[in-house]
């Protein structure tokens, strides 16, 4: 009975929007670039992997999501930032004339 208890409380939580997911693997790929032209290397940026940034990068997203739900369950905001947010980064990240500053510019502890 517990399990079941647990498991519709984990169904309860939104999910980061997809997209979200596909910004954090364009930062995973500008941000694994740079650090290789910098002579560094993932553990050097806190990560173990590019896999493990872009955990941290998607739990990040999911975090933004559910604090988004809150605030719109609460009447203080409407909902789709968290999309649109990602939808930008993804754009400015995987812009084909992308430069490590389109990565290093943005507040990646800046929520929405």
């Amino acid at each position: 009975m517990l399990f079941f208890v647990l498991a519709l409380g984990c169904e309860a939580h939104p999910q980061a929007p997809s997209i979200c997911l596909d910004m954090c693997h364009a930062a995973e790929g500008l941000y694994g670039q740079c650090l290789e032209d910098w002579g560094l290397g993932w553990p050097d940026a806190g990560h173990e992997s590019g896999e493990s940034f872009v955990d941290s990068c998607h739990t990040w997203t999911w975090e933004l999501q559910i604090m988004e739900e809150e605030e719109v369950r609460a009447g203080q905001a409407v909902g789709g930032r968290t999309e649109d947010f990602c939808q930008e980064r993804l754009q400015t990240l995987a812009a084909s004339q992308a430069t490590c500053m389109a990565y290093t510019d943005q507040e990646w502890g800046h929520l929405l």
